[in-house]
């Protein structure tokens, strides 16, 4: 019915700033998130234009026969959309966990389709993934909110296939100059195959520079070499990343490794092989990072360095108005930080103690505190002191939150008291 699909067209040309605005915003969600995973991608967005979205309507409701405007909203399911075009396509399977992480998935569609072989064709025509998302309302802040209920569709797949894509679906479903010849759509097909062969080709091309930067021993040049190298390192040790965990910033980790000179395979490896998924779920880059700390005390002023230069500074008025005021404040944080490490090394020697030959130990910080439990170190009310000490530490190193001086002085006194007692439960051993 042609007066239903004008009141849609109508209606749409009223919302459509609605919809390019939900399309920007998931657009831009995707973009920093690929960026900090280190992912080379193209992100683009748009909202369908009312011309081209009439002229379409027009042809469907032929066949459709739209009875009301809701029927068209359901059966138009990509009014706001992003396309995430990746350089290397092997990339696709981080880019899932990515995109079920951070957006609502409504629906999944895979390219090409089971069952639907294109007739007449050599090749296997467009190979992609799409999603039908909505924006989840926690990353929204603000007038953003109003846009959690849109529904978008995300399509992702190489830039080669997009290419492609955008060429075949011009000439074929909006041709201006009458339907194509039987050459014609022969040479689309062929140039189908040359863009399979360029993903493999492109694939190559990721695993090559991979072993190149291993082998070599040299520097990253960038976060996204560094990221990649990481990926690699945790799928060999059998380090399987759910969809709720992400790689973290890993422009932070870059650039401190930068600073400090670590910034090459053979340094970071072996702390790379120390993450492990917990309930704690934080991201990779930060365990990365708490690692190297442990070990290299002496590197957290160089962190903190780096750390000022991505964390918002909203974040951080809190701590520059305070050490303006008062130098007590940054002293504090260095008093803290160094209670806070020789605590957990002197916990890590008591453990290895009460463990005896045990060598599967794992000194990460969530195991630390099961450790605890396990050998009757500490009692159940310092075991939850402990555990409210390391998510402070966690917090106030990786910018999550700006503790007050009174935090700090009572985070100090709980380490304190906590040394205190391991003293005391070692003493008796000693003796004997």
């Amino acid at each position: 019915m042609k007066d239903i699909v004008d009141q849609f067209i109508a209606q749409y040309q009223r919302e459509y700033d609605y919809y390019s605005q939900s399309a920007r915003i998931c657009a831009n969600h995707s973009e920093n998130k690929l960026e900090s995973s280190g992912i080379r991608a193209i992100v683009t967005s748009r909202a369908k234009r009312p011309d081209r979205l009439s002229d379409k309507l027009s042809k469907r409701d032929i066949e459709k026969r739209y009875q009301t405007v809701h029927e068209i909203y359901s059966d138009i399911v990509d009014l706001a959309g992003v396309r995430i075009a990746l350089y290397f396509p092997g990339d696709l399977p981080e880019v899932d966990k990515i995109i079920n992480a951070q957006f609502n998935v409504i629906k999944t569609k895979e390219f090409p389709e089971p069952g639907k072989e294109r007739k007449g064709k050599t090749f296997i025509g467009y190979k992609a993934k799409h999603y039908r998302v909505n924006l989840k309302d926690e990353t929204l802040v603000g007038s953003e909110k109003r846009f959690s209920n849109a529904q978008i569709e995300i399509q992702v797949a190489s830039v080669l296939m997009h290419g492609w894509a955008e060429v075949e679906h011009d000439l074929v479903y909006k041709p201006l100059n009458g339907n194509l010849s039987e050459d014609e759509f022969a040479i689309l097909d062929e140039l189908n195959g040359l863009v399979l062969t360029g993903e493999i080709a492109l694939e190559r091309l990721q695993r090559a520079f991979k072993r190149r930067i291993e082998n070599e021993g040299k520097h990253f040049d960038n976060h996204f070499e560094l990221a990649s190298y990481i990926y690699d390192v945790m799928k060999i040790g059998n380090v399987k990343v759910n969809s709720e965990n992400a790689i973290g910033n890993v422009n932070i980790l870059f650039r401190f490794l930068e600073e400090i000179d670590f910034n090459r395979p053979d340094k970071i490896k072996k702390f790379i092989s120390k993450v492990v998924f917990t309930e704690d779920e934080r991201p990779i880059s930060e365990q990365i990072i708490d690692s190297l700390l442990s070990e290299h005390p002496k590197y957290y002023e160089p962190f903190e360095k780096v750390k000022s230069l991505f964390i918002p500074k909203k974040q951080y008025k809190t701590i520059f108005d305070e050490q303006n005021k008062d130098q007590s404040y940054q002293i504090l944080i260095g008093k803290f930080i160094s209670k806070w490490i020789n605590l957990q090394n002197h916990i890590k020697k008591e453990i290895k103690a009460k463990a005896e030959d045990n060598t599967e130990l794992k000194f990460v910080s969530p195991f630390m505190t099961k450790y605890l439990r396990e050998y009757k170190i500490l009692d159940e009310l310092e075991c939850h002191q402990f555990e409210y000490l390391r998510k402070f530490r966690n917090n106030f190193v990786h910018g999550v939150e700006v503790p007050d001086k009174a935090s700090f002085l009572a985070a100090i006194d709980m380490i304190d008291s906590l040394s205190s007692q391991l003293f005391a439960n070692e003493r008796p051993r000693r003796k004997k």
